[in-house]
């Protein structure tokens, strides 16, 4: 114990010092409203998406993987439950997730070689996922309720004035993934909503960069409609496409049990 402990308060003493975007420090107290109006957002109720991963490598061939995704919310924060299908119109699922999303994020995981449903430790949260570009951390997005963060400011990414945290992250995830010393959050200033978020290594650079596309307004809200997912080492990229929503939905909660991933479910009608 006093050994990690050790080696923690080094990471944390070399931790990665923020970039301001304005002279001096920005306002915290104005950065803190900002993040927690994005915490508190989401998808009111239960909603249905059919999604497709366009991997789309710097060498070799194009494919596409097609997904379905269920979501609610629950006083711990989102819940989502994925999966992913083999090619064509008749294929079977290669794989399942319930994701918890929160301050206790949690990942279970089902495919058909391993039969029931098990917890997935934080550090196989980085594992592709289904030879995409793709991770459980990418759809789990932890880093938005890591506690300890500093508020750079205001630039642009895209076009549109963006509010920039340097989130930092915890002990557990230190350990999971130790190269990992950082992650950058940006946020739309008019809706509050994400923008990019880029995976930082010790030497600040992105390792890993998750870009919204397009959104999409379904029934008088707005949804994310296209994310590139970028490895930044490789150059290879992945893009999360939504091709069908449906909102306003009433699901069963047993569809969000973890022993229910064993299970298949269908898509709900139009």
């Amino acid at each position: 114990m006093a050994a990690g402990s050790t080696t923690w308060a080094q990471q944390k003493a070399n931790r990665l010092l923020p970039r301001y975007l304005t002279v001096g420090q920005p306002d915290q107290a104005a950065g803190a409203e900002r993040l927690e109006k994005f915490r508190a957002m989401g998808i009111e109720g239960d909603y249905f998406l059919e999604f497709a991963l366009e991997v789309l490598p710097r060498r070799g061939p194009r494919r596409e993987i097609a997904g379905a995704w269920w979501g609610t919310s629950t006083a711990s924060g989102s819940l989502t439950r994925v999966a992913l299908r083999g090619s064509g119109s008749d294929a079977a699922d290669i794989s399942r997730l319930l994701v918890q999303n929160g301050k206790a994020p949690q990942v279970w995981r089902w495919t058909p070689e391993g039969g029931s449903p098990t917890v997935l430790p934080a550090a196989n949260w980085f594992t592709p996922l289904a030879e995409t570009n793709l991770s459980a951390f990418d759809l789990l997005m932890p880093f938005v309720h890591w506690p300890e963060w500093i508020y750079e400011g205001v630039t642009r990414v895209r076009g549109r004035a963006a509010h920039v945290f340097l989130m930092y992250p915890p002990e557990q995830m230190q350990g999971a993934r130790p190269e990992m010393a950082g992650v950058r959050l940006y946020l739309d200033d008019q809706f509050s909503a994400l923008l990019q978020a880029a995976q930082l290594g010790p030497d600040e650079k992105a390792v890993k960069t998750m870009t919204v596309l397009d959104l999409k307004k379904v029934e008088e809200r707005w949804i994310v409609q296209a994310i590139d997912v970028r490895d930044e080492i490789t150059r290879d990229k992945t893009q999360f496409v939504v091709r069908e929503a449906k909102l306003g939905l009433d699901f069963s909660r047993a569809l969000f049990e973890p022993a229910e991933l064993a299970e298949g479910v269908r898509r709900p009608s139009a």
